[in-house]
């Protein structure tokens, strides 16, 4: 359970951290230079935006769908307003045959 969930994070951490203490200074003197920072917030800034764009027309065409879905349900509780109010026609139908009156 949650004992495992623990020791698998703590285990899949440690060669960052071994690689982080490593390469310290690497890190530090060659990842943290204005270009690099730029350079990596630039290509992150367009690769979120990008995604925006995809999430942005994923959710316009489920838009369209739920309308869609919205539509027929209207249809749906019309008709059901509509039996509840005057019956099924088929059953008015057949109650009339019964009762010896014309149908419909």
């Amino acid at each position: 359970g949650a004992r495992r969930f623990v020791i698998a994070v703590v285990l899949a951490f440690l060669p960052a951290a071994v690689l982080g203490v490593v390469l310290h200074d690497f890190i530090k003197t060659v990842l943290f230079t204005p270009t690099v920072v730029c350079v990596a917030l630039i290509v992150g800034g367009v690769a979120a935006w990008m995604r925006q764009g995809k999430w942005r027309r994923q959710a316009r065409a489920l838009n369209r769908q739920v309308q869609g879905l919205e539509g027929e349900m209207e249809q749906v509780r019309a008709q059901a307003a509509s039996i509840a109010l005057n019956g099924v026609p088929e059953a008015q139908t057949d109650l009339h045959q019964i009762q010896g009156r014309p149908g419909g």
